[in-house]
């Protein structure tokens, strides 16, 4: 006869069993009964049991762009600054996560390795890295744009059992292509309207980016020492792709509809790159020659009322310490919105080369990354926008990062470059026809359209 207490525990075994392998069912599980074990067990006490869960061993490395938190402010400081709480000007917060999990999985110590140059640079050396089939790289960090291409060329393996509880939407979708999951999000992003309180107030911000020439004349008005009333970034980058998508946006025109064709040509379209064309310059400050570092710099010192920059920003200019031209500390007096239409989003996403060895570590490593313990950390001490809705709640996010709740409605607002495998191609194409406008006046070639239809198909013209 069976003996009924066996059969249940039998049976609680493997319901336990069953639940744990539906949160860490990407493990190679020597024992049923260490599983039960460490879901038994406090985060903490998880993190430091996790070295014993069976996985390859060896070094693995994560190529990615460069560390925006480990920009260090050029200023003196200011009293509103927390040093304390600011992560290593010399290593940026995400190689101190990387401290931290070589410390929990010796084993399978990991190291960044940094793509050198703008985002044009470093998409070529990760493609470049992919296509020698060296087994060099066990994780990219991408740039949200380029999962389509990485996925559509088996750059990087699917990934299945995805648990996409408290991520935010914008930041997953950006990780999948064609039905599939090829990433997990690390950060997002969404461009935020950064101006001097002491000029102009919240609701008084100009709708469209960039301002109409009247606002920003009444600006300086305001402030005669002022260079500018309002800067973006508009060098020949990535910048000046996503600044022109949004100028467009803005005036109520696309660049390519829901339909997936080229409608830059719409009399919308073309007033927004009209209004880029007329964005104000200055010898001090030209924003047709600015990446994001520039306009910061020049927002901090107070050349400028407005700027529309990354999140990232906000910790340089708050920490800055410089006075404007008129004496006011820019530290003290600035504040940020949402933008009114539409932001791009941004954002980095982590996936497994094809090529790895290690695939199971790669995975633990992304997971342990993206956990909400190390998500908070990335943003509270790094600015760098959390993929985890919890993160947003937490009492110290929000007291070291006030614009907590104004950057996660950016998010959700925001919308993505075209997604193609071609979007490097596509970009080129893109920034040569906005260049060709900006310096006609804000009027389009003859041939854009034909021009941006043959580069999302992955054609140059």
């Amino acid at each position: 006869m069976q003996d009924p207490g066996r059969s249940t525990r039998r049976r609680w075994l493997d319901a336990a069993t069953g639940h744990l392998t539906s949160r860490l069912g990407w493990f190679v599980v020597g024992g049923t009964v260490v599983l039960l074990a460490i879901s038994l067990l406090s985060p903490a006490q998880r993190d430091r049991a996790a070295p014993a869960t069976p996985q390859e061993s060896g070094e693995l490395v994560i190529l990615s762009g460069k560390d925006e938190s480990r920009v260090p402010p050029t200023g003196q400081g200011s009293s509103t600054a927390t040093p304390s709480n600011a992560p290593d000007p010399d290593t940026g917060v995400r190689a101190e996560l990387i401290n931290e999990w070589n410390h929990l999985h010796p084993e399978t110590p990991a190291r960044i390795e940094e793509a050198s140059g703008d985002a044009t640079k470093q998409h070529a050396e990760m493609v470049a890295r992919a296509q020698s089939g060296a087994g060099d790289v066990d994780i990219y960090n991408l740039d949200v744009p380029w999962v389509a291409e990485f996925a559509s060329a088996h750059y990087i393996l699917p990934l299945d059992r995805v648990d996409e509880n408290d991520f935010l939407a914008k930041p997953i979708a950006t990780c999948k292509y064609q039905g599939k999951t090829w990433a997990r999000p690390f950060n997002t992003d969404a461009g935020l309207l950064f101006y001097r309180a002491d000029l102009v107030a919240e609701q008084d911000l100009p709708f469209r980016l960039p301002p109409d020439l009247s606002f920003v004349e009444r600006l300086k008005r305001k402030d005669p020492k002022l260079a500018t009333g309002y800067v973006g970034q508009l060098a020949d980058y990535e910048g000046l792709t996503v600044n022109a998508m949004e100028a467009i946006w803005s005036a109520g025109g696309e660049v390519v509809n829901k339909d997936g064709d080229v409608a830059i040509d719409s009399a919308a379209a073309k007033l927004g790159l009209r209004q880029l064309a007329e964005e104000p310059s200055d010898p001090q400050v030209d924003a047709r020659t600015y990446q994001e570092d520039d306009s910061t710099r020049a927002f901090r010192e107070g050349k400028v009322a407005l700027m529309r920059n990354w999140p990232v920003a906000y910790r340089r200019i708050k920490e800055g310490g410089e006075k404007a031209p008129s004496g006011v500390d820019v530290s003290a007096n600035f504040a940020v919105a949402a933008l009114r239409t539409p932001s791009v989003l941004g954002g980095q996403d982590l996936a497994i080369s094809a090529d790895t060895k290690k695939p199971l570590a790669a995975r633990a490593l992304i997971e342990f990354l993206i956990d909400p313990k190390r998500q908070k950390k990335l943003f509270e001490k790094g600015g760098l926008a959390a993929v985890r809705t919890s993160v947003y709640q937490d009492p110290g996010v929000r007291a070291q990062r006030p614009y907590a709740d104004i950057l996660r409605k950016a998010v959700d607002k925001a919308e993505p470059r075209p997604i193609t495998p071609h979007y490097a191609v596509f970009s080129e194409a893109f920034r040569r026809v906005v260049n060709e406008a900006l310096d006609n006046g804000g009027n389009l070639p003859s041939d854009a359209v034909r021009v941006l239809s043959d580069a999302l198909q992955g054609y140059i013209r």
